[in-house]
């Protein structure tokens, strides 16, 4: 009896000891586990400050070609409130894209409400440009958006080889 009664015991103590020694594995997992999320959050809130500051630089770019070839008469009326609209909410749509996860189309029919730009306009807008501008805009994803600014922000002003340049530029680094 003595002796059934000290295994019992000792394979408590056994048992205890390795439950002991599995939490303490656990709380190390643990740890560093917190560790590594806070480091990859704060990779990230960098990287999207990082956007913020691309996509606002960028959007001021668009906004200023757009502007200049308006002050030049080189796009109409109906084209430049449309080609200012989206230079106006590049980098609102870049973010939604980025943040939310939402496809370009869904962005920009969020961001030109405002506007007053339904996306007929739009297609309008993008059906008259030539096809490396429509190309990059029927891609629907963030980068195509970028780049059929790029280009559209471009051809609008006159600059069809620089447009060309960069679409060369974009093929290659693909």
């Amino acid at each position: 009896m003595i002796i059934i009664l000290g295994s019992v015991v000792a394979g408590l103590v056994i048992l205890l000891t390795f439950l002991i020694v599995r939490g303490q594995n656990m709380q190390r997992e643990l740890a560093l586990t917190r560790h590594s999320a806070k480091t990859h959050a704060t990779k990230v809130r960098y990287a999207f400050t990082s956007l913020v500051v691309v996509t606002n630089n960028l959007q001021q770019i668009f906004i200023s070609r757009v502007e200049r070839a308006h002050q030049k008469k080189l796009i109409n009326e109906e084209d430049y409130a449309a080609a200012r609209a989206l230079a106006n909410q590049y980098s609102r749509i870049m973010m939604d894209c980025c943040e939310k996860g939402a496809t370009v189309e869904e962005a920009v029919k969020k961001s030109m409400q405002p506007y007053q730009i339904s996306m007929l306009d739009l297609k309008n807008l993008i059906k008259n440009q030539p096809n490396d501008v429509r190309v990059s805009w029927t891609k629907n994803t963030p980068d195509g958006f970028t780049a059929a600014m790029n280009n559209l922000t471009n051809y609008i002003n006159g600059d069809h080889k620089k447009a060309e340049e960069d679409q060369a530029s974009e093929i290659r680094a693909s």
